[in-house]
Order: structure tokens, then sequence, then C-alpha cells
């Protein structure tokens, strides 16, 4: 077995980015309880920042469409978005800083 050296590193976190860009995807076209391939075209079309915020405002709509469903909820969420533009903003800085 190799032990990933430290060049394998930004490597390694850029794959993981990609799991997390495609979980935020599917959690988009969840919520969205809409036609998969026009929600995908939607996406398709919007940058990684902006669909975390669409994605935001699409699961605070989400929750308070629900009367059983608590509230605070909306604020842990929003708190994990911005923990993931800011994930987005350390993947920018690695990539560009590779190039």
């Amino acid at each position: 077995m190799m032990i990933p050296s430290a060049f394998h590193k930004p490597g390694q976190f850029v794959v993981y980015f990609q799991h997390l860009e495609h979980t935020i995807n599917e959690l988009f076209v969840l919520i969205t309880s809409a036609d998969e391939e026009n929600v995908c075209i939607l996406i398709n079309e919007l940058g990684y920042s902006k669909r975390l915020k669409t994605t935001d405002i699409l699961f605070a709509r989400f929750v308070d469409l629900r009367s059983n469903t608590d509230p605070a909820i909306k604020d842990q969420f929003h708190e994990l978005i911005v923990e993931f533009g800011k994930l987005g903003e350390h993947r920018s800085e690695l990539v560009l800083s590779m190039a």
C-alpha cells in the first residue's frame, strides 16, 4: 500500500470536494421535487457558490412549507452551507495555485 505524499493531498482534497459538490446537486434536485433533467439544466448554469445560495433558499422554503419541521433547522443548514462555501473557496485557491 502506497502512503500518500504531500503531493497527493491536494488531489485527494479536490476529489473529495467533487463528492461534496455532487451531493449538493442531488439535494438541489430532491428539494425541488421537479423533473431531474430540468433541474440539471439549471444546476449546470449556476456556479458552485450560486448553487449553494440557491440550495440554502430552497431548503428554507422547503422547511417553511412543512408545519411539523423545526424552523431552527434552517439556521443549522445555513451554517453548513457557509462552511461548504469556505471549502469551495479553498478548493479554488488550491486548484489555481497548482496551475
